[in-house]
């Protein structure tokens, strides 16, 4: 189910699980709200990536279906200062693998999609970016998507700045 969309895992426990899926969707979102910002923890190698791409001239866009409680957990992680800009699910576009996230994202950021990649950890990520006409990048932390299509791939986020900025080119 992991492989999937939120949304797919809860139309499939609901249809074997006898609950509806208003209910499932309303207990997921309760205890979204109820994470403590001192719990959240970037993803090894997250903020050393981000700031190595920062500082290389890239530019960095936050595209995510949670709602602008996001901001917040950068916020307390440090990292907030790190991005450009972004949309959250507070903007209620429809949510990826639809483009329309992050063709906002490109467009409030005034970035082109020839110079833009979408990083992902799931297929829905890529495909977003696909859709949206830029490069997209699956970055498979637990190596369940090796086949995700995606033009480029890593294992973790150390890898991106040297995938996405070999030594020696400016963004």
């Amino acid at each position: 189910l992991m492989m999937n969309s939120l949304g797919h895992c809860i139309r499939t426990v609901a249809a074997e699980g006898g609950v509806t899926e208003d209910a499932l969707r309303a207990a997921y979102d309760e205890e979204a709200q109820s994470i403590r910002l001192d719990e959240v923890r970037p993803m090894p190698g997250i903020p050393e990536a981000l700031r190595a791409l920062k500082a290389r001239g890239g530019r960095h866009f936050l595209v995510t279906h949670r709602n602008d409680q996001a901001w917040d957990f950068l916020r307390a992680a440090g990292l907030a200062e790190l991005f450009d800009g972004g949309v959250t699910g507070s903007a209620r576009l429809p949510r990826k693998p639809a483009p329309d996230m992050v063709l906002r994202a490109l467009a409030e950021g005034g970035v082109a999609a020839e110079e833009a990649v979408m990083i992902g950890d799931r297929p829905l990520d890529t495909e977003a970016g696909r859709r949206a006409g830029i490069l997209s990048c699956m970055m498979d932390t637990s190596g369940r998507f090796p086949e995700d299509g995606a033009e480029l791939y890593c294992r973790d986020a150390w890898a991106l700045p040297g995938l996405l900025c070999p030594e020696g080119l400016q963004l």
